[in-house]
């Protein structure tokens, strides 16, 4: 299982954009918003932003960025958010604050 996980933000919503990262990375994107999702890869932040077509030199179709994240992480979101963050196999609640978050 791939063991980064990158947030790729999006200016202005794009189907198309996260459709092209949920063909790539089926079981291992999560959308968030309609202008933010999650990428669960051992691929690089370029090779991301290119599937979502932020910086395809042939055919951009989103403006935004991909940032690799790091263990370090704090809020309240859908559990399967979470599950992808996790690096241990705790179970959550739909919901749930992040692991050991205060």
């Amino acid at each position: 299982m791939p063991s980064r996980v990158y947030a790729v933000l999006l200016e202005e919503p794009s189907s198309e954009s996260f459709e092209r990262l949920r063909k790539t990375y089926a079981d291992n994107f999560y959308e968030m918003t309609p202008t933010s999702g999650f990428v669960r890869t051992d691929a690089l932040t370029r090779t991301i932003a290119e599937k979502a077509g932020i910086k395809d030199e042939q055919e951009q179709i989103a403006s935004g960025v991909v940032f690799r994240l790091n263990k370090a992480y704090s809020g309240f979101a859908d559990r399967a958010l979470w599950e992808m963050a996790a690096t241990s196999r705790r179970r959550l609640t739909k919901g749930a604050a992040a692991p050991g978050s205060d």
